[in-house]
């Protein structure tokens, strides 16, 4: 079995059949942590980033998406 810990929750698992091969598990297992969110989590956390520019980097993205609506 295939686990990762997930900060404030359950772990990420993936159980192995038999006669299932060790590539297959390995896709299973990085499919769930990507629809998790885990990585997204990960690299949230690989640096600082100052609440104004979250502020500046969340009105970029709503301009963006308002842009494609309006399209």
């Amino acid at each position: 079995m295939l686990s990762l810990p997930r900060i404030g929750g359950d772990n990420t698992k993936v159980t192995v059949e038999s006669n299932d091969s060790f590539d297959k598990a390995l896709r299973t297992f990085k499919r769930k942590c990507i629809k998790e969110g885990l990585l997204a989590d990960i690299r949230r956390g690989e640096y600082f980033v100052k609440p104004s520019i979250k502020k500046r980097l969340k009105s970029a993205k709503a301009r963006t998406r308002k842009a494609k609506i309006g399209l």
